[in-house]
C-alpha cells in the first residue's frame, strides 16, 4: 500500500506548497484582495465547469499510461511558464495549470482508493491511509518550501513544483491500477454520462451528503483569507498555519489507522463537523500565538471528516460510479466555494477579515445539524 498512495503524497505536496506560497507572492499589478480574489476563482472555477465532463472521460478511459502522460504534460507546461516574468502572473498561472490537472487527477485517486477498499474489504482504513498520505504532505509542504528547499536548495516554485511532478509520474509507475476496462461476455461495459447520473440518484444518502458537502463549502472561503489575520509583527507565518493544519489532519489519520477503521461514522463525521465549525467562528477572536493551535483543531475535525465521508460515498457506489459522481461533487462543491468566495470578497470589503471566518464556521456547523436529521440506515447496512 505505500508504493500505492506514494502519489496521492506528492500530488498534495505540490498542492499545498502552492497553497502556502502563492498567496504570499508580490500581488502586483493587482491590490491584495483582487489578487486574493483571482487565486479563489482560478481553484474553484475550473473545477466545477469542468470536472462532470472530466471524471465521466477519465472513468471510463482510465489506465496508468495516460494519467503518467497527463502528469508529464502538466510538468511540461509550468516550467514553459517559469519565463513569465512579472511574479503575481507567474504564480497564478502555475496554479491554474495545477488545478487543471487536479481536475483529472482528483477522481483517479479516488478510483484507486475505492479499488483498493474493495480488494482489503475496509474502506475507512485504505481512505484513511490515502488521506494520511496526503495530510501529512499538507504539513510539510509549506515546511519544506519556506525552510528547507527556499533556503538551502533555493529552488524556484516552477522548477520545484516541475521535478515534483517527475516524481508523481514515476511513483505511479509502480501503482496497482484495476483493468482499463470490464469485459462482460465479451462485450466491453462503460456508463454513458446519463445512466451515471440516473444510477448516483439512486442513493438518497449520497444525495444528502452531497447537500452537507455544499453548505460546507459555501464555507471554505477562509484559507485564501488566513493572511489576513496575522500580524505583521508577529512571529506566526502563514505556512505555520497550514503546517498546523496539516499537522491536526495527520493526528486524526493515524487515530483512524489505529483504530483500523473501526469507527462510529455517522456520529464521528457528525463531531467532526462541529469541531470544525465551532474553531472556525472562534479564529478571528483568538490571540496570534493561538491561531497555529486553533488551525491543528480545524485540522483534526477536517481528518476525520474527509475519509469517513469517502469511505461512505464508496460503500454506496461503488468503484464503476465513484469516478462519475467525484465530478458531480467537484462540479457541486466548487460552484458553492466560488459563491462563497464571493461572499468572503464583499463581506472583507465591508465589515472585514474577522466576519469571512464566522460565516465560514456557522455553514459548516449548519451542515453538521442537516447530518443528523438524514436517514443513515443506508450506509449502515452497505457492505
Amino acid at each position: 500500500m505505500l508504493l500505492n498512495v506514494t502519489p496521492h503524497f506528492i500530488f498534495a505536496l505540490i498542492l499545498w506548497a502552492l497553497m502556502a506560497t502563492v498567496p504570499d507572492a508580490k500581488y502586483y499589478p493587482f491590490s491584495q484582495e483582487n489578487y486574493l480574489l483571482c487565486m479563489g476563482v482560478i481553484k474553484y472555477a475550473p473545477v466545477l465547469l469542468l470536472s462532470v465532463i472530466g471524471s465521466h472521460w477519465i472513468s471510463n478511459n482510465l489506465s496508468k499510461n495516460l494519467v503518467v502522460a497527463l502528469v508529464v504534460l502538466s510538468s511540461a507546461i509550468i516550467i514553459a511558464l517559469s519565463a513569465v516574468p512579472i511574479e503575481s502572473f507567474r504564480y497564478l498561472s502555475i496554479f491554474f495549470v495545477y488545478i487543471l490537472f487536479s481536475v483529472i487527477y482528483e477522481p483517479v485517486v479516488e478510483i484507486l482508493s475505492s479499488y483498493w477498499g474493495e480488494k482489503r474489504q475496509n474502506y475507512l482504513l485504505v481512505n484513511g491511509l490515502v488521506t494520511l498520505a496526503r495530510t501529512s504532505a499538507r504539513y510539510l509542504g509549506p515546511i519544506l518550501i519556506t525552510s528547507f528547499i527556499g533556503r538551502y536548495l533555493n529552488l524556484q516554485l516552477p522548477q520545484l513544483s516541475a521535478l515534483l511532478l517527475v516524481f508523481l509520474a514515476s511513483a505511479l509507475v509502480f501503482c496497482d491500477f484495476p483493468k482499463t476496462e470490464k469485459i462482460e461476455e465479451g462485450v466491453v461495459t462503460r456508463l454513458s454520462f446519463k445512466e451515471s447520473m440516473q444510477k448516483i440518484c439512486q442513493s438518497k444518502l449520497s444525495l444528502g451528503l452531497l447537500v452537507i458537502y455544499c453548505i460546507f463549502y459555501l464555507g471554505v472561503s477562509y484559507l485564501e483569507y488566513l493572511v489576513t489575520l496575522l500580524d505583521p509583527q508577529s512571529k506566526v507565518t502563514l505556512a505555520q498555519l497550514f503546517s498546523s493544519l496539516g499537522l491536526g489532519f495527520v493526528v486524526s489519520n493515524i487515530l483512524i489507522m489505529i483504530m483500523k477503521g473501526k469507527l462510529k461514522q455517522p456520529l464521528i463525521f457528525f463531531l467532526s463537523l462541529l469541531l470544525t465549525g465551532s474553531c472556525l467562528v472562534l479564529l478571528p477572536f483568538v490571540s496570534q500565538g493561538l491561531l497555529p493551535r486553533v488551525m491543528f483543531l480545524i485540522g483534526i475535525g477536517n481528518g476525520f471528516a474527509v475519509p469517513i465521508s469517502l469511505s461512505i460515498f464508496q460503500k454506496l457506489l461503488g468503484r464503476k460510479l465513484i469516478g462519475h459522481f467525484i465530478g458531480v461533487l467537484d462540479a457541486s462543491i466548487n460552484m458553492c466555494a466560488l459563491i462563497s468566495l464571493g461572499v468572503g470578497y464583499v463581506l472583507f470589503r465591508t465589515v472585514g477579515s474577522s466576519y469571512i471566518f464566522v460565516f465560514d464556521g456557522t455553514m459548516i456547523l449548519v451542515s453538521a445539524f442537516v447530518w443528523l436529521m438524514l436517514d443513515k440506515s443506508e450506509v449502515l447496512s452497505a457492505k
